[in-house]
């Protein structure tokens, strides 16, 4: 995911984006969002995110045993934006950061698109690095472990 400024900048300006984070003005709705975090609900996202990626069979199990009553997963994005005031003052306290930053975005990801991580190197002024994987999605660990790994490691030893 991209700097906090950034997505929030772009995703304003990008009504594709707009329209792939739907899901999170759906999960600010009382109830509505736990009905559709079922089985299917989960299939249908992982096929919009991460479009190439057929994760084992067994993996859906471990997913739904994950999400529980799925209020708990869901109270992240719950949080992010309530009190809207508090939302609004965080994001404009937030500080270039002082760590370095690499930056790992599958060009497949049906979630966030690569554009809207365009800018976000001003906000790390310590050393920013951006990799774009080809026929990745959203799921990065899961779909390119190895080329993941090779980056993750080329930035440690740098």
């Amino acid at each position: 995911v991209p700097h906090p400024l950034t997505f929030l900048t772009n995703t304003l300006r990008s009504p594709a984006q707009l329209y792939r984070s739907r899901y999170m003005a759906l999960f600010q709705l009382p109830f509505v969002p736990l009905r559709r975090m079922d089985r299917e609900g989960v299939k249908r996202l992982r096929a919009q995110w991460s479009p190439g990626f057929v994760p084992p069979a067994e993996y859906l199990d471990v997913v739904m045993s994950g999400l529980g009553d799925r209020a708990g997963p869901l109270a992240y994005y719950r949080a992010m934006f309530r009190p809207f005031g508090d939302f609004a003052r965080r994001v404009r306290a937030t500080a270039p950061s002082s760590v370095p930053m690499l930056y790992v975005h599958g060009r497949a990801d049906g979630c966030i698109a690569t554009e809207v991580a365009r800018g976000q190197a001003r906000y790390y002024p310590a050393g920013f690095r951006q990799v774009l994987l080809d026929d990745v999605g959203h799921f990065i660990p899961l779909e390119a472990p190895d080329a993941l790994h090779h980056h993750l490691l080329a930035w440690l030893n740098a």
